[in-house]
């Protein structure tokens, strides 16, 4: 499912930006490791918390 959605994120940025799409692809691809990062940071924080 996360590649799907990165692989829409990717067709919508290239269409709405109209910039290269090797760039889009660079974007995208550190944006989604970033929020992905994000998420597991505060899912274990969660976690530590809880526990």
């Amino acid at each position: 499912m996360a590649t799907g959605s990165l692989l829409a994120t990717i067709v919508a940025v290239n269409r709405g930006l109209n910039i290269k799409l090797r760039w889009v692809i660079v974007v995208c691809v550190l944006g989604w490791l970033l929020v992905e990062l994000i998420i597991g940071v505060i899912q274990v924080l969660v976690k530590w918390l809880i526990i």
